[in-house]
């Protein structure tokens, strides 16, 4: 489609093409009212911006409420692995960036998923675990989500010690419900 302009116009009418006008029947007039104004959608999400590579992490919408708001005050965080450097570090909720996205939540279309993944520490004497969060498609198989979080780089400790990951066999992984 193109536009036209004359001296007493802006750029607002519409040319419909000829053989659309004959297909339909309609005038050109008539079909100039009925095309409505372009209304671009706003679907809300979050986003976290990892702190080694500056890669956007989109996150879903609901993610606010999983257990950042239940732990006490200093452990008011959670693990994050960013999916484009393997860099996982701790997030706070001032982290959080809430954004307009011109596209769909990709968790609600179930283009994507978000793993937890629970990992014990293996320092001696270290009993603790932690749940690391991991962005993926859904299409990508853990198995194959495995082969590459084994590359991942933790940066954060544990009860005053680096936190050492056991090794992939004893992690558990499983997708975080609500996504639907």
């Amino acid at each position: 489609m193109c536009t036209t302009r004359s001296r007493t116009e802006s750029w607002t009418r519409l040319k419909v093409p000829v053989e659309w006008r004959r297909r339909t029947g309609r005038s050109h007039k008539a079909t100039r009212r009925e095309i409505p104004e372009r209304a671009e959608m706003i679907y809300r999400g979050f986003w976290i911006i990892c702190r080694s590579c500056l890669f956007p992490v989109r996150l879903p919408y609901e993610l606010q409420g999983i257990s950042v708001r239940n732990c006490p005050e200093q452990k008011r965080s959670i693990a994050l692995a960013c999916p484009a450097c393997g860099h996982v570090r701790r997030y706070r909720p001032a982290d959080f960036k809430r954004v307009d996205f011109r596209i769909p939540d990709p968790f609600l279309t179930k283009k994507a998923v978000l793993y937890a993944v629970n990992v014990g520490c293996a320092s001696p004497h270290c009993t603790n675990n932690a749940r690391i969060y991991a962005v993926a498609a859904r299409t990508v198989s853990v198995v194959s989500l495995l082969g590459i979080w084994k590359y991942w780089v933790i940066d954060f400790r544990c009860q005053g010690h680096p936190f050492k990951p056991l090794s992939r066999r004893t992690w558990s992984i499983y997708s975080i419900p609500g996504q639907t």
